[in-house]
């Protein structure tokens, strides 16, 4: 099945589709606000229809190497390894040396099943091999060997009763079927189920085409295990022969179920089958994946569609329904920035600015009136006191135009309020130190001692009349 991808996040396969916008979504877009249900399409409102889990799966034949790595890894390296040494110690023609090597294969059998269930269910990496995990449902390797028995049978009486032509087909039949009834009972633990035609053809119908592409990596896996041996037996004595081969036919095994149960995992919504670690590997790269908070993605997505309005209207309505959501208000801040409306700027960003003085995040503050003030030249925060904060913040940091310009008329718009004098001494310093205007500085200081005369603040204001004096004095020519 070709993989679709989410229109926003070429890279990323998507999960839901809107089929009247003609759109596909990935779990970075959109996601179910709750568990049983599709969630809306930001586009039109309507609910989305699933892709499928096994579109956010890597397909199988595109991990190959992590199948060939999965037995290296220490839990089944070390598992294989044991019962290598068993098997070489144990061997003999005798029959209790044939009972030892049923009981081996009876084990390893029973672990590579294991595999195989947990791989179905989305655990990706082996478990611990424990007493439980050998024990547990022994017989299966038993259903496994009868399974193999029954198809021999059946392709002996082909051969005898329908020739040498039918049985070849038959045998073509039996290696076809043969890895669907291996998953059935895994997955079924149940032996009439496993050699059900129906079922099993109900089981290869539902992969599709990707079956027979596992068919035939399988082959080539046997195939290779069986060319490996052959390759030793030409290097290695007739001792060491046997373990490595042994060894490396376990190895192959595992590959296999590893990549059946893997199948089984790809494929389970169309098969039925429930996992636990559902999309534990999928192709969505740490790197690619959406940035920003999750619940406003829909935001983006509007924006992308051209559908501003829209995207303003729900950042807003964000907003008012929770006025300390920040990320909506920087959201809504970047859009009027983008857009460059000089009066979403002087309201929202206005407010925006006031807020973060507030939650103390001045740097913040600062950044977001100096980008708004780059298009809205007017924008001031709604209160004297933001004012004044800001502008000694700005002026602190050499933004010191800027501080003027959000005290100007500061005691007209507001001449209630209390901090007048120390706003307006901060003009004259601004005026004086920055702009070299001592006259105006002067006439600030003037109006400040003729407004406020009995104001604390009056001995710096003097105080600061005298350096300015000073100052300008000593810079005058000598006669």
């Amino acid at each position: 099945m070709e993989k679709v991808f989410c229109k926003y996040h070429p890279s990323i396969p998507a999960r839901w589709q809107c089929q009247p916008c003609r759109v596909d979504f990935c779990t970075s877009c959109i996601s179910p606000d709750k568990e049983e249900e599709a969630p809306a399409c930001p586009l039109c409102g309507q609910r989305s229809t699933s892709l499928g889990a096994g579109n956010l799966i890597r397909p199988f034949w595109q991990r190959i190497p992590r199948f060939f790595l999965f037995p290296a890894h220490p839990v089944p390296l070390l598992f294989m390894l044991v019962l290598t040494v068993l098997s070489t110690l144990l061997a003999s023609g005798s029959l209790m040396g044939l009972l030892f090597m049923l009981a081996i294969s009876v084990v390893f059998y029973k672990y590579a099943f294991v595999i195989l269930e947990d791989t179905a269910q989305g655990y990706l990496k082996p478990r611990p091999v424990t007493g439980s995990v050998i024990t547990d449902e022994l017989e299966l390797p038993f259903k496994q060997l009868l399974l193999i028995i029954l198809l021999g049978v059946l392709n002996y009486q082909v051969l005898v009763n329908l020739g040498s032509g039918p049985f070849v087909l038959m045998v073509l039949l039996s290696v076809a079927i043969f890895p669907a009834a291996i998953m059935v009972l895994a997955v079924e633990h149940r032996f009439f189920r496993a050699v059900n035609p129906l079922m099993l053809l109900v089981t290869i119908k539902r992969i599709g085409p990707s079956y027979f592409i596992m068919c035939f990596f399988l082959a080539l896996l046997l195939s290779g295990g069986a060319i490996a041996s052959e390759l030793l037996l030409t290097v290695l004595p007739q001792s060491l022969w046997f373990a490595s081969s042994n060894f490396i036919s376990m190895y192959f095994i595992l590959i296999m179920y590893n990549m059946m149960g893997y199948v089984i995992y790809q494929f389970h919504e169309q098969l039925g089958h429930g996992v636990t670690e559902e999309y534990l590997e999928s192709e969505m790269p740490a790197s690619n994946m959406a940035s920003g908070d999750s619940r406003f993605r829909h935001i983006d997505i509007l924006l992308q569609e051209g559908k501003t309005t829209e995207a303003e209207q729900r950042l807003i309505q964000a907003i008012e329904d929770n006025p300390g959501e920040f990320v909506a208000r920087e959201k809504l801040h970047r859009f009027y920035i983008a857009t460059k409306n000089r009066e979403g700027l002087t309201q929202h960003s206005a407010d925006y600015v006031a807020r973060l003085l507030h939650s103390e995040k001045p740097s913040e503050a600062m950044r977001v009136y100096l980008e708004a003030s780059h298009f809205a030249p007017s924008i001031k925060p709604g209160g004297a006191r933001d004012r004044h904060e800001l502008a000694e913040l700005l002026r602190s940091n050499g933004q010191s135009r800027a501080a003027l310009n959000l005290l100007n008329n500061l005691h007209k718009e507001f001449p209630a309020y209390e901090g007048i004098p120390g706003a307006y001494l901060l003009v004259a310093r601004i005026m004086f130190e920055y702009f070299g205007e001592e006259k105006k500085a002067l006439q600030v200081l003037d109006f400040l001692k003729t407004k406020f005369p009995d104001h604390p603040l009056q001995q710096d204001v003097e105080a600061y009349r005298q350096v300015i004096e000073r100052m300008a004095g000593a810079s005058q020519p000598s006669a």
